[in-house]
């Protein structure tokens, strides 16, 4: 069990910190996007990157 703690105490030093919702500069409208893709007979993944491009606005910073 000692290996396993260690082991995982290493993988935790790695692990970046969060990002908080304030420091993301894009949002997603999901959705949307979900909508999109039933609409058109596909999964999310299928999407090419121009299609899920359309759905990332800039978020607004009041």
């Amino acid at each position: 069990m000692t290996g396993l703690m260690k082991n995982y105490k290493e993988t935790l030093k790695d692990t970046p910190q969060p990002i908080l919702l304030s420091q993301m500069e894009n949002s997603i409208d999901l959705k949307a996007l979900f909508s999109y893709a039933k609409a058109n007979n596909m999964k999310v993944s299928e999407l090419s990157e121009t299609d899920k491009k359309k759905f990332v606005r800039a978020r607004c910073l009041l």
